[in-house]
């Protein structure tokens, strides 16, 4: 800045200020303010330059058209939008009249008029000038030329905005495979429209496609940026969630494994993306039916959020619970019991003992003691949960009547058929009430009532 400051000033002293050089060092300090953010000097500065180049030169010399051209984009990064779009408009009629519909320069102002129509929300109209400056550039330049490829990846983006995601993905493919063709696999700028494709194929839901893009992005990024770059990490991510999307969980697995790996060891075991990490890893197991391997993650993960965000944290709650539930898959009841137990009695603390998250938890406990034979226990906490669920659910509702339906079966299982008896009729008044006579429940409960007096 300070260099180019100095020429300024010394071809001003020298060759006066309206000389082609003094303005061209004034547009480039211009410039330069631009590329430091200051776009508030870069504007004043730009606009000496454009009033001074018309004044010398005259308003359809070209570089009287490039300095309005640099005062319209300069005005679009201040925000002033209309601004912009009023110079813009001035610039593409003055190219179009000095130097033809089809020339480069005038394709290149029409670019940045729909640039601008964007930025105002008109994506309709930012995408018809597009869609006419694309084939024109390609005509004059030819479909590899980096004029040609900026404009078909600006056509990508305004289909995007204006919702025409078919045509995104049409034209996306083959800035891909041009950008593959020109620069080669590994360059930043095939990676990146790479990269853009894949998020169009989530957009269509496409994910066999997205997945197969990610697959080439993944080994692209490894080969590039190593495996443990966040980028490449990222992209591992994002390709384990396509595999999930299509149902291919050994595969979502393998990915969610490497992640999972990676971040333990780049940001240690209790970073909150390790642990998310781990978490997802824990439900892809149970996906693919390793519910050993699922069990011992989940057990990992819940003493580690015990740690990291303490034992009432919600998420710590969700993984203790999702353990209990494995070890039940796994038939391993006294494993379950043991984790439906804790979990109760965390939730009775950070939740209280009538939120329906602890009474479904209660409830399993009852269920738990059902399997390990262990009725009294079971009817016990049946008996205990009964009234909570009256309380705050009604009488009637399904969860209630299940619960009273538990407690009946538990005392016939306990050869008290007189309380059985009682709590059948019970339910299936209940039962009556709320569902008629002829519903299927009804006529069960009905059933019950009826095996259970032929007992007395």
């Amino acid at each position: 800045l300070e260099m180019k400051k100095r020429v300024y000033e010394l071809r001003e002293k020298v060759f006066g200020a309206e000389h082609p050089g003094t303005l061209l060092a004034l547009n480039n300090l211009a410039y330069t303010y631009s590329d430091l953010g200051e776009h508030e000097r870069a504007h004043e500065l730009f606009g000496r330059v454009y009033e001074l180049r018309e004044k010398v030169l005259g308003a359809r010399h070209p570089d009287t058209l490039l300095s309005l051209s640099n005062l319209a984009s300069i005005c679009g990064e201040l925000g002033e939008h209309e601004r912009a779009l009023e110079l813009k408009k001035r610039v593409c009629a003055l190219r179009t009249e000095v130097l033809g519909a089809e020339h480069p320069d005038t394709l290149n102002s029409l670019g940045n008029l729909a640039h601008t129509y964007g930025e105002l929300g008109e994506h309709g109209r930012a995408l018809e000038i597009q869609e006419r400056v694309y084939p024109a550039l390609c005509r004059a330049l030819g479909e590899k030329h980096p004029r040609a490829m900026r404009a078909l990846d600006a056509l990508a983006f305004n289909c995007c905005r204006a919702g025409e995601y078919e045509k995104e993905r049409e034209y996306e493919e083959k800035l891909y495979l041009l950008r593959r063709e020109l620069l080669g696999a590994e360059h930043k700028d095939t990676l990146r429209a790479l990269t853009l494709l894949a998020i169009t194929y989530d957009t269509l839901e496409d994910f066999e496609s997205k997945a197969e893009a990610e697959e080439e992005l993944y080994a692209m990024r490894v080969k590039t940026l190593g495996e443990h770059h966040e980028d490449t990490l990222t992209c591992l991510e994002s390709l384990a969630y396509s595999y999930y999307a299509i149902d291919d969980y050994e595969k979502e697995c393998v990915c969610e494994e490497k992640l999972y790996s990676a971040r333990r060891e780049l940001l240690g075991a209790e970073h909150e993306s390790t642990l998310a990490a781990l978490c997802d890893l824990t439900l892809t197991y149970g996906r693919c039916g390793e519910y050993e391997k699922e069990a011992e993650a989940e057990e990992e993960a819940y003493a580690l959020l015990s740690v990291a965000l303490g034992g009432e944290h919600p998420k710590t709650l969700e993984v203790l619970n999702r353990l209990g539930y494995t070890y039940n898959t796994l038939e391993n009841y006294e494993k379950t019991l043991e984790c439906m137990e804790r979990l109760y009695g965390l939730q009775c603390v950070a939740l209280g003992e009538e939120a329906q998250e602890t009474l479904t938890t209660l409830s399993n406990i009852a269920y738990t003691y059902r399997n390990l034979e262990e009725n009294e226990l079971s009817l016990a906490a049946e008996e205990k949960l009964y009234p909570l669920r009256v309380k705050t659910l009604g009488a009637e509702h399904p969860q209630t009547l299940f619960t009273l339906e538990n407690i009946a079966y538990i005392h016939a299982a306990l050869g008290n058929y007189a309380k059985a008896a009682q709590m059948y009729g019970e339910l299936y008044s209940l039962r009556v009430k709320t569902l008629g006579e002829d519903a299927e429940e009804t006529l069960d409960a009905l059933l019950h009532l009826g095996e259970m007096r032929g007992k007395l």
